[in-house]
């Protein structure tokens, strides 16, 4: 368990006057369902990574879940579904080469408005085209920008702790 301290200002106190107290509310639930081609888990893999080990998002990974004989179509629909109802977002990692269940997750987390388009290159997909708020461009012509990066970072953060 994490246990972070944060000043407590009382009226009329001036700031180097702090009296800390134990933060004891719940860490958030930082739930992310990526959705990508397999193709392209040299690029995503590293990024999820971060986001889960550095960033402490909740990333569901099939590679993780879904197991040799199980009904992965089931499994993979139950588990959006989830990431969503916990508050999470869809992030959809976006090339131009794009396969029909990556087109299906990202169609599922936009009718739930619940979903981040982070490309790999290429141009904004033609059904996100009214959400440009909703896409980063994480590829440049130096490969991955770690702003664009971090700005993919910072808005999950906001979507997830604001709404």
């Amino acid at each position: 368990m994490r246990v972070a301290f944060f000043p407590i200002l009382h009226p009329f106190q001036m700031p180097s006057q702090r009296e800390f107290r134990l933060h004891d509310s719940p860490p958030l639930d930082l739930a992310v369902f990526p959705s990508y081609l397999h193709r392209e888990r040299k690029t995503v893999f590293p990024i999820l990574d971060f986001m889960r080990d550095r960033r402490h998002f909740d990333v569901w990974l099939d590679i993780e879940e879904i197991k040799i004989g199980d009904n992965f179509v089931e499994i993979l629909e139950n588990s959006i579904k989830s990431i969503v109802n916990r508050g999470g977002y869809v992030v959809v990692f976006w090339s131009n080469n794009e396969s029909k269940f990556v087109i299906h997750e990202a169609l599922y987390g936009l009718r739930e408005e619940r979903v981040i388009v982070a490309a790999l290159g290429g141009s904004m997909p033609e059904f996100m085209s009214k959400y440009h708020d909703m896409f980063i461009q994480l590829i440049d012509e130096n490969g991955l920008n770690n702003n664009r990066l971090d700005d993919l970072i910072v808005r999950l953060y906001w979507l997830i702790v604001c709404k």
